[in-house]
């Protein structure tokens, strides 16, 4: 992700939770087949879930596997209570990372990213830590290579609190901090300090379909600029063969292969987005996309999500 196509550009889009699929006009056996799918994802879910409480787990395993009933609104609970480990909501969908979205839910990743464009490129790696169920921190940065020069971007770090937490919703909000490792005469970044504050959504519409999305504010005082940041990504999740038969992973995996279509930006610049992202075992996902911005300039990216 490029700067200007930075992660944290972010837009909550404001919708109500759910919404139920509807039948396939194709008939009784269309309809058959995607109960009998995601009947399977239920089944497995549930399987992993006995398999890992019939296990003890190492003493420094410091977050908890066991299901647990959402915390809904009830804003006083669980922020000291250990991290949940999964890959997918109650109801069996998927958490799908997006490039352009921070997502609302909270995990342990490690990314690595090269987005490459006409006359410029960058290796961005990233760091999703978990603190608790309902805390998280997150650190980024890239390095970058331009028609001038290269090096360094600004960094990122930002703490993200999960504020509603329900089968078929999340809501999150996080502080953000811009820190100047870049620099502006070798256009890596600013070379300033500035901050933002976004709220993120995390919505499930049933049938493996996904709506997320941020809206935010950025700032930079010493340069007097501001904008409002905002993103949405849909996305359809397919459950998949295993690349890796042989693995076997606690917290309820399911592969899955999942296609999104992104949108983001500040104020009125942004870009476009079609990407996608498979998980080829419990504990790594690969990914690509394609994205043009509203100028016309296309970019490509490829990438790698470690989850620990």
């Amino acid at each position: 992700m490029m700067t200007n196509a930075h992660g944290f550009s972010a837009a909550l889009l404001a919708l109500c939770a759910a919404c139920a699929s509807t039948p396939s006009a194709h008939g009784v056996e269309s309809e058959r087949g995607e109960a009998a799918l995601h009947g399977q994802v239920a089944s497995t879910l549930n399987s992993a879930r006995l398999e890992e409480h019939a296990h003890d787990h190492d003493s420094d395993d410091d977050h908890d596997h066991e299901p647990r009933e959402p915390l809904g609104f009830q804003i006083g609970k669980g922020w000291l209570d250990p991290w949940l480990h999964r890959h997918a909501s109650p109801n069996g969908t998927p958490l799908v990372h997006p490039f352009l979205t921070e997502p609302a839910f909270l995990g342990r990743d490690v990314f690595l990213t090269y987005t490459a464009e006409d006359r410029a490129s960058a290796l961005e790696a990233e760091i999703e830590w978990a603190l608790t169920r309902r805390l998280g921190l997150v650190v980024e940065g890239a390095y970058e290579d331009n028609e001038v020069s290269g090096g360094f971007g600004d960094t990122f770090v930002a703490l993200r609190a999960l504020l509603v937490e329900q089968e078929r919703y999340l809501i999150s909000v996080s502080g953000e901090a811009r820190l100047p490792t870049g620099s502006a005469r070798k256009e890596t970044g600013t070379g300033e300090s500035g901050w933002a504050a976004i709220a993120h959504g995390w919505f499930d519409l049933g049938g493996w379909y996904t709506l997320q999305g941020t809206a935010g504010y950025e700032a930079i005082p010493s340069l007097d600029e501001s904008a409002f940041i905002w993103s949405a990504t849909f996305a359809k999740s397919f459950a998949v063969s295993p690349l890796f038969e042989g693995r076997r992973d606690p917290h309820g995996f399911v592969p899955a292969l999942s296609l999104l279509a992104e949108v983001a930006g500040e104020d009125d610049e942004g870009l476009w987005l079609a990407g996608v992202s498979y998980s080829i075992a419990g504990d790594l996902d690969v990914r690509a996309a394609f994205s043009r911005s509203f100028e016309g300039e296309n970019s490509w990216t490829i990438g790698v999500i470690w989850h620990f």
